[in-house]
């Protein structure tokens, strides 16, 4: 009789740890398939409000997730799907604002005055 309770004990937590790695399994795959779709329906910006997503022009995996806080003008126009999606989605401010915003520090900078920052 207790060589059939060892053996029932034995095989629940087998199971049990089956149940836990399968429930493993199946989390990382949603996870995994729900970064795929933000990827390539979404770009993912950093800006000094916080994290921004603003919907791609068309479903493909450039450009991601961007840190544009500190963006000039050459950093936009060498992405520009991204640019213009910003735009599209109404917050051409942050084109604006970071191009300009560098452009005055480094005019700061050559007088020597330090910077807005």
């Amino acid at each position: 009789m207790p060589q059939t309770w060892r053996t029932e004990v034995t095989c629940r937590s087998g199971i049990s740890r089956l149940m836990r790695r399968l429930f493993t399994l199946l989390l990382g795959i949603g996870l995994g398939g729900c970064a795929v779709y933000i990827g390539f329906n979404y770009h993912v910006l950093q800006t000094n409000d916080g994290l921004l997503f603003v919907p791609k022009v068309e479903a493909d995996l450039q450009d991601p997730y961007c840190d544009v806080r500190e963006w000039g003008a050459d950093d936009w126009s060498g992405h520009t799907k991204l640019t213009e999606a910003v735009v599209r989605y109404g917050r051409g401010d942050l084109v604006i604002r970071t191009s300009s915003q560098n452009l005055i520090d480094r005019v700061f900078d050559k007088l020597g005055r330090g910077g807005g920052k």
